[in-house]
């Protein structure tokens, strides 16, 4: 038997699958944010600094720290190259819920 769902249903299905797809999205910014902030203090850089670099406003640039706007990739490549980093040392992991079994506990 098919069961046929009110329009209204849908609308909300629709509306819950945007809500999390847009969570998801901003946690991959935030874990983005958290491991730039991160490379930069560990070289002793500060906002401003990379700012000038990037030729971004201060605050532009905190956004990025922030999880609060996206990037280019070819930015994303500038910012690594700043930093003296690959891109995968800022990257969120795809599966960053997932822990991987140490070489010792592969062996067993």
């Amino acid at each position: 038997m098919f069961l046929a769902l009110k329009p209204e249903y849908l609308q909300v299905e629709a509306w819950i699958v945007l809500i999390l797809v847009r969570f998801s999205q901003d946690q991959k910014n935030m874990q983005f944010g958290n491991a730039l902030r991160i490379q930069r203090v560990i070289k002793g850089y500060t906002q401003e600094y990379m700012a000038e670099r990037l030729h971004l406003s201060q605050n532009s640039y905190s956004k990025l720290e922030r999880g609060l706007t996206s990037l280019t990739v070819s930015r994303l490549y500038q910012i690594a190259e700043i930093l003296g980093i690959s891109i995968q040392d800022i990257l969120p992991a795809e599966n960053s819920g997932h822990t991987e079994k140490s070489d010792s506990a592969k062996n067993i």
